[in-house]
């Protein structure tokens, strides 16, 4: 089936959004056996931040992998 894409970006580029995926998820993508090609292709933050839309101050901070 065709399909039309309307976009208005002059070029494609990385805009601050992304595909957030938990530990279950790279659990069946080892059943699958991608998860050496996702793993290659991830990126793990090192940390998670909310900031005032506004003002752009940082509200909370946290920090994958570790326990509060």
């Amino acid at each position: 089936m065709p399909s039309r894409v309307i976009e208005r970006a002059t070029e494609i580029r990385e805009v601050g959004a992304g595909v957030q995926v938990g530990p279950n998820a790279f659990r069946a993508f080892a059943q699958l056996g991608v998860a050496e090609e996702m793993d290659a292709i991830s990126f793990r933050p090192t940390a998670l931040r909310l900031l005032d839309s506004l003002t752009g101050q940082e509200l909370s901070r946290q920090t994958p992998g570790r326990r509060l």
